[in-house]
């Protein structure tokens, strides 16, 4: 279901070890950091298309919440983000 926060369906999601962000893949393709610092009001930190529409963001791991692993199982590509 899509929302303000998720204009499309997430389908892939981690969070930092301190618990202070979340990382959400869509199924789109799009990337999402958000701050939930505030639980009440999480604040979209950094957004970035790295798929096309057809390949969606499978997999998602920071194991130390400054680098960001994104995957597709539709695509050969893998990203690092920092």
């Amino acid at each position: 279901m899509a929302n303000r926060l998720f204009p499309s369906q997430p389908t892939s999601l981690d969070v930092s070890k301190d618990g202070k962000a979340i990382f959400v893949g869509t199924g789109k393709g799009v990337f999402r950091a958000f701050d939930v610092t505030d639980r009440k009001k999480p604040r979209l930190i950094k957004q970035i298309k790295f798929y096309n529409d057809g390949e969606p963001i499978t997999g998602l791991n920071s194991s130390d919440g400054n680098t960001v692993v994104v995957t597709s199982s539709e695509s050969n590509r893998i990203w690092f983000m920092s």
